[in-house]
């Protein structure tokens, strides 16, 4: 049974969604009941409607607009998907995608249509699972927003063991399986990004399929760096090789230091709590190229995919000492030639670490979209929609704190909203150099250094950088001064 999806493009690889030609959702009501919450949301962090809503009034407004059969969660998902055309325009973008899930174990029995409810990994808690896509800039790491969400429903399996759940899915077609996900997120992401010079896609272990890799390749023409899970046979100068064997025999492009970030997560890959701390690993970078034979016998007749293997393996005394040495391999459809080419590779596959801090907003720092009280799971649905898009913009703040080179204001606040935030900055500077705000005012980290200010931030470096939770108290108090200058 192939796994339900909420996207904009619901069949997967034709049709795709066309906007409303006037308003969104054919109601200007709606459009302002949409705009309300998504500042609520990013204000309160909260997706519990009472705790958001600034009234009564508006927790009635936005509970109807939830359960409203004009809102399509499509919709929602295209508009929360828009990035500014002069944003993307002739820019070298990078993507990253991934995928996490959300348990309503405690609200499935509430649910006026929870048979629209999946599973998630158990096959036994009710839930269901979000693949996002996350866009930035290839040379600065400046996030831009959002370029596409899916939402999957994984139905039961009924599999006595993992070798039978095994063959089952490999009898499917590509298109029915769960792992096409990754292909759709392409599709509609270069939709959404089409005015950009270059899109490059980042995914971790669980993309790592032929599948994937050949139409990714071969029908969607997109570049992509994804992780390899597989010590799988590939094909090296007409030889049949194990990929380890391949690039052991592969001589040392070179050897640098990186900084390895603090982990402390379950990995589904390796279906196990990862925990590791943060620290400067030395690491050598190998790179050969190979062409991947076809799998399975819906492949049958496909031509081999010619992709580029970059290894990256910690290196020295300490590597020993260490309970998870760096070793990433990552395919790639970009060319590496020279040592600073698979450096480039190897930064841009680091770099997805924001999207697993988008998850991490989402899920441990506020939103509590998992305490939701609402009625149904549609509305649920539109809800997720919702506040994925929030998170993006909380993520943008924290990415542009302490950096003069951030992306203009205007991607994230109205010039109604930036006059309020000029207002505000004098009175929050100190008299000293230290306590002042150095940004450049058109750029969004100028606007981190006051919203962070109101959240009680200091102000020193020296004690910390502002995290989720001090933007979070600083945008509610933010928002009541953008309300009160509306009034005065």
């Amino acid at each position: 049974m192939a796994t339900p999806y909420i996207t904009v493009n619901p069949t997967g690889y034709s049709n795709p969604y066309i906007s409303r030609k006037r308003h969104a959702f054919n109601d200007k009501r709606l459009e302002n009941v949409r705009i309300m919450y998504n500042n609520r949301l990013v204000q309160s962090q909260s997706s519990v409607i009472e705790s958001a809503a600034k009234n009564a009034a508006e927790a009635v407004s936005i509970k109807r607009f939830l359960v409203n059969k004009k809102v399509r969660a499509e919709e929602l998902i295209a508009k929360s998907c828009e990035i500014s055309k002069e944003a993307i325009k002739g820019q070298r973008l990078i993507v990253y995608g991934d995928t996490t899930n959300f348990s309503l174990k405690k609200q499935v029995a509430f649910l006026k249509d929870s048979e629209k409810v999946g599973y998630l990994d158990d096959n036994k808690t009710r839930g269901f699972h979000a693949h996002v896509n996350l866009v930035a800039k290839q040379d600065n790491e400046h996030i831009l927003g959002l370029s596409d969400i899916i939402l999957a429903m994984r139905p039961i399996k009924n599999y006595k063991n993992r070798a039978e759940r095994s063959r089952a899915n490999n009898a499917q077609p590509f298109v029915q399986k769960e792992s096409y996900k990754w292909v759709l997120g392409v599709q509609n992401s270069l939709r959404v990004l089409k005015s950009a010079e270059q899109v490059i896609f980042t995914f971790d272990r669980e993309a790592d399929s032929f599948d994937i890799f050949y139409h990714l390749k071969e029908e969607e023409k997109a570049d992509f760096i994804i992780r390899a899970k597989h010590d799988r046979v590939i094909l090296q100068n007409g030889k049949k090789k194990k990929v380890s064997e391949a690039i052991s025999q592969t001589e040392v492009l070179g050897k640098y230091k990186i900084e390895v970030k603090k982990q402390n997560h379950r990995s589904k890959t390796e279906r196990k709590q990862v925990t590791r701390k943060k620290r400067i690993a030395k690491v050598e970078i190998r790179a050969i190229e190979v062409k991947m034979p076809p799998t399975t016998r819906f492949n049958k007749g496909k031509q081999n995919v010619q992709l580029t293997l970059v290894e990256v393996r910690e290196t020295g005394n300490k590597a020993s000492n260490v309970e998870n040495p760096i070793l990433w391999r990552l395919w790639t459809t970009l060319p590496v030639k020279t040592f600073e080419a698979a450096k480039k590779i190897v930064q841009f596959y680091k770099w997805r670490w924001n999207i697993e801090q988008l998850f991490r907003i989402v899920k441990k720092k506020g939103f509590a979209l998992q305490s939701t009280k609402l009625g149904t799971f549609e509305a649920i649905s539109k809800l997720t929609i919702m506040v994925l898009k929030s998170a993006s913009i909380i993520l943008q703040l924290i990415r542009a704190r302490d950096d003069q080179n951030s992306q203009p204001i205007e991607d994230v606040f109205s010039k109604e909203e930036i006059a309020v935030l000029e207002k505000l900055n004098i009175p929050l500077q100190g008299e000293t150099e230290l306590l002042k705000n150095n940004n450049p005012p058109d750029r969004l980290s100028w606007a981190a250094w006051i919203i962070a200010r109101l959240g009680s931030w200091h102000g020193y470096n020296s004690s910390g950088l502002p995290g989720p939770k001090t933007y979070k108290r600083g945008l509610e108090k933010f928002w009541v001064y953008v309300e009160a200058s509306r009034i005065l």
